[in-house]
């Protein structure tokens, strides 16, 4: 099974790279869908051989979906930015590199696949500030010295402190996570040092500073892989080790202090955000507060280990995923026609990008938590979760419900500023200085309309089969709310190649 498994994914990376070969897009995107679909295939094969487990299994199936549209999004981006070629191939490595991680089967597989994730992704920022338009130029040693370093020392003091309670033995590190095992007790003082870079990872309020402008300055297929995949790593990394201690005790210590961070996340991210002009960076401070409400749901899973929960904490993950992709790629397609990302400068963006703006509309109206969507199906879920959930305290209950307020209110609103850009005109003419396909527009409509497929998919696989049928009903609502906003701009449904002015 591992030959097996090893072949495989090594025919879809060559397969994907034999497409950085190819100059014609068409065969370039043929090649790509050929090796991302045979790496789908292999995460199929891992998990109905019993390899990986089923948050792994659901994780990495929609994030190689949307690895797949990233990929394809990225050779016309880079060539209209006039970026160098191997920025395709740092996408590819990227996404392959955060799939592994995800798709590992045990603890050394994951820290080896991570620790690619985290070099990969520094080249990707440091080639960032070498040809941004805008941001700053300490991006990279910012996410190397923060997320990177704390995730080495958090790492590393789980496995050395596992060697002193289990005798230094590899066991630990080569055991499956699909195999329960036997939970060791750790000393409280280290508890802290494990979580610092899975909580950093996460960006979470106040080791949240290296996110906005790393995620800015990348290059946006860049980051959208880093908010919509990376930054999930610190959860389910998170998840993972916890899965080796016993807390004891410190359980309801561990629940509370996890509910205030994810709260003053919210509360910070969502203020930030709204006073961004800069789409990147506005996006990037939204990440810190959708990452703050699923710190609060994973800190509510910790509290009751309720499978319930968990499936919500992985419904975050995978909103977050769906519309910050899409937006991130979108924001490169505003560098594309504007060499800007100043949101009062760039409007109109329905006449502008008419393809891609439809998906763009989508994803913003999943932060919103329009019915129909997945960050719908998210709000609403965790409301009836935490009103039905008795085995935690009252003050803690009360935090979750200011926290889930919050997370609507301030998405809510951002997702309203963010939707102005489609159909208002700017203050004064921005001349469009480059031109967006169809074809350069088509994978950004296609990440959009994931905030909405997914959403039945994903229940499906969770084993909520009626639900999946009731979202699936649902599913008209956020097409005809895009339809009723086109309306509303008169801009004709039908596609075309913006024309420079």
């Amino acid at each position: 099974m591992t030959l097996a498994a090893v072949a495989l994914f090594t025919t879809s990376l060559l397969t994907t790279l034999l497409s950085h070969r190819v100059s014609t897009y068409q065969y370039k995107a043929l090649l790509k869908t050929a090796g991302y679909s045979l790496l789908l295939a292999l995460v199929a094969l891992l998990h109905f051989t019993g390899t990986v487990d089923t948050v792994s299994y659901i994780l990495a199936v929609f994030f190689t979906a949307l690895s797949l549209l990233i990929s394809v999004y990225t050779p016309l981006y880079a060539k209209s930015l006039h970026y160098p070629h191997g920025l395709e191939l740092l996408v590819d490595g990227f996404l392959y590199s955060l799939i592994a991680a995800y798709i590992a089967p045990n603890l050394i597989t994951l820290v080896s696949a991570w620790t690619l994730v985290e070099i990969l992704g520094f080249m990707l920022i440091k080639l960032g500030e070498e040809h941004s338009l805008e941001g700053p130029l300490t991006s990279s040693r910012g996410f190397l010295l923060a997320s990177t370093t704390t995730y080495e020392l958090s790492v590393f003091t789980f496995i050395a402190t596992s060697f002193l309670a289990m005798g230094v033995h590899p066991q630990l590190l080569l055991e499956p996570f699909t195999i329960t095992t036997q939970r060791i007790q750790i000393p409280n003082i280290v508890l802290p040092l494990i979580l610092l870079g899975f909580l950093t990872k996460a960006a979470i309020t106040p080791l949240h500073f290296w996110l906005p402008s790393a995620h800015s300055t990348a290059p946006s297929p860049a980051s959208a892989a880093l908010s919509g995949f990376t930054v999930a790593l610190g959860y389910y990394g998170l998840y993972r080790v916890l899965h080796y201690i016993d807390l004891g005790e410190l359980t309801k210590y561990l629940g509370t202090t996890l509910v205030v961070l994810g709260l003053l996340s919210v509360l910070y991210g969502g203020i930030e955000a709204l006073t961004q002009r800069d789409v990147k960076r506005l996006l990037a401070y939204s990440t810190i507060l959708t990452n703050g409400f699923i710190l609060t749901l994973f800190a509510l899973y910790i509290l009751t280990r309720s499978q319930q929960v968990l499936v919500l904490v992985i419904a975050g993950i995978l909103t977050q995923a769906t519309y910050k992709t899409t937006l991130f790629c979108e924001a490169g397609l505003l560098e594309v026609l504007y060499e800007t990302r100043y949101m009062h400068l760039v409007r109109g963006l329905l006449r502008a990008l008419p393809i891609s703006s439809v998906g763009g509309i989508l994803a913003v109206l999943s932060l919103i938590g329009v019915p129909g969507t997945l960050g719908f199906t998210l709000k609403i879920g965790s409301l009836y979760v935490t009103l039905n959930t008795l085995t935690v305290s009252f003050s803690v209950l009360v935090l979750l419900l200011v926290t889930l307020a919050l997370y609507i209110t301030l998405s809510a609103i951002i997702g309203v500023k963010y939707i102005t850009l489609y159909y208002t005109q700017p203050p004064r003419h921005i001349p469009i200085v480059r031109t967006a396909s169809r074809l350069h527009q088509l994978p950004v409509a296609l990440l959009g309309v994931t905030s909405v497929v997914v959403t039945p998919l994903f229940l499906s696989l969770t084993g909520y089969t009626q639900l999946a049928a009731i979202t699936a009903a649902l599913t008209p609502i956020p097409l005809i709310t895009v339809y009723l906003v086109i309306h509303a701009a008169k801009i004709p449904l039908r596609g075309g190649e913006v024309t420079s002015t």
